[in-house]
Formats: C-alpha cells, sequence, structure tokens
C-alpha cells in the first residue's frame, strides 16, 4: 500500500498513479527526483473501511476530514514522516491520480499540494486534504469518473530551490517544434498557479542548455511531449512533475462551425464531406502559402485565410477574397507594377517548376516501395508535403486571384468591343490536362464501341471480370493497351481523388471500368468545334490570350496537385499497418481520421496518439455528414437559405458559362447516372467532378448545387461551349427526373417549362 518513489522496483499507473508512475520511471532513469513515498489507492480503501466511509456519499469530504487512521496506517505513516523529513526537514503532500498527467486531461492545479510540512500532524491532515480535494467541486466537473473511489497520494521530501520552473518540449499553444523555458527564483509555485510571471534572464546560458537537453532527454524517455515542472538547487535539476503537453483531440473537429468564419461560401467540389485527414492537411497548407499578390508572406501571417471548414466540408471565406483576393493595386503604382509582372510571369514561373515536382515524386515513390523501416516515415511524410505546399502549391491562391481579375477584365473588355465572351475565354483544351484526359478516356470508349464482342463484355460483365479477360484475350490488346497508357499517365486522378480517404484509379482501376461502361450507354454525341471570332485589336487578344492560360493553369494545378495525393495515400496506409501492429487503430482506413498533425505525433511519439474513442467518433460524424446537405452560403455565422420556394416558376441564379438550353432534368448523384443522360437534357450535379467530363458533349446545359465562375464545371462547359448556372442550393430537393426547364447561364436564371406531376 505505500511504495518508495525512488525505488529500482517499477510502480504500477493503476494503484499508484500517474504522476508517481512517471516520476519513478525517470528516477530509475538515472534523472535527480525528490525521494519520498506514494500512498496507493487501497491506502484510501482501507482508510474509508476503517471509518465506515460509503462511496459516492455527498458528504463524504466532511466524512474523511473527520475520519481517524488506524493503528496500521499511524505505524506506516510514522516511518514514511522520519524517513522523508530528514534531509530537508519539510515536507510536501501531493496527489497522484490515474486519471492526471495524460495527454487528455492534465489536472494541473485541480488537486490540492500541501507545502512546507514540518511536523507529523501536518502531514495527516496534508493528506485528508488531498483526498478530499479529489471530491471538491472542480475536480468532479473536471474528472470523466468523479465517482471514483481513490487517489493515490504521494509524500515527498520539499525541495527549498535556488531557481525553478516550467519547461514546454514544444509550444503549447502552436503546436511547433520549439523548447519553452519559464524560470523564477525560489520555487515555482506561484508559476504553476499562474500568480507570478517568469523572469527573463535569471537562467545562465549554460544552465539553459542544460534544461534544454534534459527537456529533451525526458521527451525521447517518455515518449511524447512533455510539460516538466522542475527545480534546481546548488547547480543540480531535480524533476518535480513530467506530464504530456494536454493535446487537443477534438471528436468533431472540422464538423462543428467555426464561428470566426462569419461569412463563408461552399467550394463546389466539397459537396461531399472530406476526411479530417485531408481537411487538416488543407489547413496545414493555407498557412503556408503566398496570400497576397505583393509579397511573399505565409499565410499563417494574415488576418484572414482563403479557406474556412464546417459539416467535414471546405468553404470559401468571402472576407478574403474582398480584402486579397480582388486587391488589383488600382490605386498604387508600384503594385500595379507587381501585379502586372506577376500576371506576364508568374503561369510561365509555376510550368517550370514541375520537372523537378516530378523528379521529386518519383524519388519519393522509390523509397516509400523499399520502405521496411517505420523510423523513416516521418521524414517521407513531411517532404512529401513540402514538394506540394511548398514547392508546387505555394502560389495556387494567386493564380486563382489572377485567373478571376482577368476573367472579369477580359469579359468586360470583350463586350464592350461587342463579342460573345462565352465564346472565347476559357479556350486552351491543347493545354488543359483535364481535356486531355477525358480525350484519352474517350479513346479507350470509341475503340470499345467498335468491337461488338468487346463491348457487350463491358455492358454485361463485372468490372473485375472485364479487367481479367482484356489482360488475358489476345484479340483485346489494343485496347487492354490504351487502358494501361491511361492509368500511366492519369492514373493519379480517381472519382473523389481530391480526398486521401479514396482509391485513386491506379490502386482502383475498375473505377475507369466502370467509367466506360457508363459512357458506352451515351448517345453519340455531335462535335463540339464552332467557328473562333477574330478579335482586331491586339491589346485585346494579349489580354484573352492571359486569361486563358490562367483559367487553364487552374485546371491544370489541380490535375498534378493530384500526383501528390496519390503518393500520399500510399505513405499514409503504409503508416496505418504500423499502427495497426502498436495497437493504436484496429482498421487501415481509421488513419483518414486522424490529423496530419497527429500522424506525425504518433510516429514521433510512442505514447501520443488519439483514443480509439475520439477515432470512432470522427469516424461517425464523417458518415453521418455523408447523409447531410451542407448549407451553402453563411453570413454573420447563420445560414442563409438562397432559394425559397419550391413551388416557383423561375429561380435566381448564377450564370457561370454563359448561353441558353432547354430541356429535361436528369439528376446526377454519382458516376451510376452517367449512362442514363439522353441527349440534349439538362444534368443537375452537387459538384462536377473533371471524370464526369464526357457527359458535356451530351447535355444541353447544367445545373450546378454549388460553385463559381472559377469551379471546374464551369471551365470545362466554356470549353464545351454550353450553358452552366450554379442553384446556390440543393437543387435535387426542387427539381426531379422529367422536369422541363430552360436555363440561362447569360442572366443566371432557372424557368421551369413543364412540371412531372
Amino acid at each position: 500500500m505505500i511504495q518508495n518513489i525512488t525505488s529500482a522496483t517499477k510502480l504500477t499507473r493503476e494503484h499508484m498513479g500517474n504522476k508517481a508512475y512517471v516520476l519513478n520511471k525517470l528516477a530509475r532513469e538515472g534523472f535527480r527526483v525528490c525521494s519520498g513515498y506514494v500512498l496507493s489507492g487501497r491506502f484510501f480503501e482501507k482508510f474509508c473501511r476503517s471509518n465506515h466511509i460509503s462511496p459516492g456519499t455527498p458528504a463524504i469530504a466532511n466524512q474523511i476530514r473527520d475520519g481517524h487512521f488506524d493503528d496500521d496506517a499511524h505505524s506506516l505513516l510514522r516511518g514514511v514522516f522520519q524517513t522523508v523529513i530528514k534531509k530537508t526537514g519539510q515536507i510536501i503532500v501531493r496527489s497522484s491520480g490515474t486519471e492526471e498527467d495524460t495527454d487528455g486531461k492534465s489536472f494541473a492545479g485541480i488537486y490540492e499540494s500541501i507545502s512546507y510540512i514540518t511536523t507529523y500532524e501536518q502531514m495527516l491532515q496534508g493528506i485528508k486534504k488531498v483526498w478530499c480535494s479529489f471530491f471538491a467541486g472542480r475536480a468532479a466537473v473536471y474528472s470523466d469518473t468523479p465517482s471514483a473511489l481513490s487517489i493515490p497520494v504521494m509524500i515527498q521530501e520539499m525541495l527549498t530551490c535556488d531557481k525553478s520552473g516550467v519547461l514546454f518540449s514544444r509550444n503549447p499553444v502552436s503546436g511547433q517544434d520549439q523548447i519553452l523555458i519559464e524560470a523564477c527564483s525560489g520555487n515555482n509555485t506561484k508559476i504553476t498557479r499562474g500568480e507570478k510571471k517568469a523572469v527573463k534572464n535569471i537562467l545562465t546560458k549554460k544552465e539553459r542548455a542544460a534544461l534544454r537537453h534534459l527537456c529533451t532527454d525526458i521527451e525521447h524517455r517518455l515518449g511524447y511531449p512533455c510539460d516538466v515542472e522542475w527545480g534546481m538547487q546548488n547547480h543540480e535539476i531535480y524533476i518535480f512533475q513530467a506530464r504530456p503537453i494536454s493535446a487537443c483531440r477534438d471528436e468533431n473537429i472540422y464538423t462543428v462551425p467555426d464561428n470566426a468564419a462569419g461569412d463563408c461560401i461552399l467550394l463546389d467540389r466539397y459537396a461531399n464531406p472530406a476526411s479530417v485527414c485531408y481537411l487538416s492537411l488543407l489547413d496545414a497548407w493555407q498557412n503556408q502559402v503566398y496570400l497576397s499578390y505583393y509579397t511573399k508572406r505565409p499565410g499563417a501571417s494574415f488576418d484572414e485565410k482563403p479557406l474556412c471548414f464546417r459539416s467535414n466540408r471546405v468553404y470559401w471565406n468571402t472576407k478574403y477574397q474582398k480584402k486579397y483576393f480582388e486587391d488589383t493595386g488600382k490605386h498604387t503604382l508600384l503594385r500595379k507594377i507587381k501585379l502586372y509582372h506577376l500576371m506576364q510571369t508568374g503561369y510561365k514561373c509555376w510550368y517550370s517548376r514541375l520537372p523537378q515536382y516530378h523528379a521529386t515524386l518519383d524519388l519519393l515513390r522509390r523509397e516509400i516501395d523499399a520502405l521496411s523501416d517505420p523510423a523513416k516515415i516521418p521524414a517521407l511524410l513531411d517532404r512529401i508535403i513540402d514538394n506540394f505546399c511548398a514547392f508546387l502549391g505555394a502560389d495556387h491562391f494567386l493564380f486563382l486571384g489572377l485567373a478571376q481579375i482577368l476573367y472579369k477584365k477580359a469579359d468586360s473588355v470583350l463586350k464592350k468591343e461587342n463579342y460573345d465572351a462565352s465564346k472565347i475565354i476559357g479556350e486552351n483544351p491543347s493545354k488543359n490536362k483535364t481535356v486531355q484526359a477525358n480525350e484519352d478516356l474517350l479513346a479507350i470508349v470509341a475503340n470499345v464501341q467498335s468491337h461488338p464482342a468487346l463491348r457487350t463484355l463491358f455492358l454485361q460483365s463485372s468490372e473485375q471480370k472485364i479487367l481479367q479477360t482484356l489482360s488475358e484475350r489476345e484479340e483485346y490488346r489494343d485496347c487492354n493497351t490504351l487502358l494501361g497508357a491511361f492509368l500511366t499517365k492519369h492514373g493519379h486522378r480517381g472519382i473523389d481523388c481530391d480526398d486521401l480517404y479514396y482509391p485513386h484509379w491506379s490502386e482502383a482501376p475498375g473505377q475507369v471500368i466502370l467509367l466506360i461502361k457508363q459512357l458506352l450507354q451515351l448517345p453519340p454525341s455531335a462535335s463540339t468545334e464552332k467557328e473562333k471570332p477574330i478579335i482586331e485589336n491586339k491589346k485585346t487578344r494579349r489580354l484573352v490570350s492571359l486569361a486563358n492560360e490562367y483559367m487553364c493553369l487552374r485546371e491544370n494545378q489541380r490535375y498534378y496537385f493530384d500526383k501528390s495525393w496519390v503518393l500520399l495515400r500510399s505513405l499514409l496506409l503504409k503508416t496505418a499497418g504500423y499502427f495497426i501492429e502498436r495497437g493504436i487503430l484496429t482498421d487501415q482506413q481509421d488513419i483518414f481520421h486522424m490529423t496530419i498533425g497527429e500522424i506525425q505525433d504518433a510516429l514521433k511519439y510512442r505514447n501520443y496518439a488519439p483514443s480509439g474513442n475520439t477515432i470512432d467518433a470522427r469516424r461517425k460524424n464523417y458518415l453521418h455528414q455523408r447523409q447531410q446537405t451542407p448549407p451553402y452560403m453563411i453570413k454573420d455565422c447563420e445560414t442563409v437559405a438562397v432559394q425559397k420556394s419550391t413551388r416557383s416558376k423561375s429561380y435566381k441564379a448564377m450564370g457561370i458559362s454563359s448561353g441558353t438550353a432547354s430541356g429535361k432534368i436528369r439528376i446526377v448523384h454519382s458516376l451510376n447516372d452517367l449512362g442514363h443522360i439522353e441527349k440534349g437534357e439538362i444534368g443537375v450535379v452537387k459538384t462536377f467532378h473533371p471524370s464526369w467530363t464526357p457527359i458535356l458533349k451530351v447535355v444541353s446545359g447544367l445545373i450546378m448545387n454549388y460553385g463559381n465562375m472559377l469551379s471546374h464545371g464551369a471551365v470545362i462547359a466554356r470549353e464545351y461551349k454550353i450553358p452552366v448556372v450554379v442553384f446556390n442550393g440543393d437543387a435535387e430537393s426542387f427539381f426531379q427526373n422529367g422536369d422541363v426547364v430552360e436555363i440561362n447561364g447569360t442572366k443566371g436564371r432557372i424557368k421551369v417549362l413543364e412540371k412531372m406531376v
């Protein structure tokens, strides 16, 4: 029931509590720890029995104060007192709860510590006070198990320090790898209670170096980022306490809205929810990228960020857009010059980085394939993220903004010169990687269409059967070669390739087969080639050409970014296997319910991963969000309903690809619906995925739930010369298959011509 804290015998957490357990571990590994003893929870239970104290009674604290120690207890405690008091003449009585000093809750300041005890009676009263504090109101509110019966108590020598303080092995606020040292003269009681400020320059350079080394060593021995209370006497450093820096393992991370993001609009690409892992990567990325046209300061230094998160989705911050995205520098000559220079050279510089980007990806891919040592995972993970975030994606938001500025300017100039802007802006099919990928896919479809037996195989067999047959049958070699070339070239893409949670085509080629099966059922499409108007004004031609470069770049960036995602997913799945061996996860896919920071922490610190309960809760949140329709527009933290009624004959929309079209509604929920589209119908989609592009040769127009003029669907639709409107709401709740509508992508209207009964 009583054990020596500094003995060579290993203490158990269950009976002696976390604080005593850690101090015993550090003492056994050679760190200086104040000598003393720990009274186990069983000692308290025996005290309760001898005083007839019942567990859970409301008056338990009073009963503890009025209780008496029996003869056996006095005999043991007198021996403890006489041993501990010898060295310094003073004693401290402290708690050592089983919930205390964990990475979830520190219990800092929750339980009592009784200092400067000099008599046996004071020690007895100190023990009772610590026990009572366990049942006090603040502890009961803070604890997850306030009805627990017992708490271990430590009795240690009380050290009078020359200097003392607190160490953090990482910044507890930002999470950065940064050792922080707080120090004061004398004992550190007032620092830990927040009553006394730490004093700068109280430590010598040598003492600071010793504390940094000590902190790093303790972190390594314990296996997690540490918050360490220390004291110095005669230049020797003693450890009073070492606990994990409390980790914020929010079960609802990226689900509950961030109230700081008052005005935002759902990004069309995220109509479906994304995993915590992917969202955390986007969150980290926007802290690294450049967010202003006029400076290369990282995003973390800006007061507004482009992205905000809620409902496991990504929203566009309209405050950022107004403050930075639309800042054309028109009132400052220097800014005008900087913006002009960026417009002329930005896209060229970005494309010039691609060879190095690909070379790095190839090197990383080989290292991942050969990976056998889990210790190498953190460095590989950092290099993949840096290759994307800091190298290729650093100026992504700048180029999005330039595309918008140039589009608006070109549109305005063309209208003044009496040109139809919709026939000119967005024309760059020879450079657009998404268009090229879909042309390559349609080449496979054409090959299948030209072989009746092969077409029958595709329409009547499963995806796996088709893949097997293509690899085995000589007569289908051409089709198999085309498919192999397509996967080699475009396999980094996929149906949900934005989210790391889902496999890409290279990992799941059956998705490509399913897409081909759907495209085979579409009616033959007419050529979209139309006569291009000739622009007389040379300056206008240059403006349109530049706008087209950035419209195309906007698509191509995402195409190349996917190459990092597929590599990152591959490494994370390997990491998940390692986590399963360590007992952190039970299923590979669960790694995508951890943030990138948590994954890196769990790799670096063997005892610092989210609990199974946290991961389970996030999985449930994610699955729940897949069944929900997210709000499109949020203003002042409140959801704004854009469309007021389902019975209207006309709806206001946002035109993002000009022109008019009429036809029957065809709702496209997923890839499986593509084969049901008939020539001339109006497609209704939550969001337009790149792999759906071939349907733009069949539909006469498109209604998107969410989006803007730089949305993927808008950019590609302008290539195919069909009108697109954004409904700014859940169009599936307003329209159904068979309704006949007319859409106007120039004015932004949807007119109901005929409603299905």
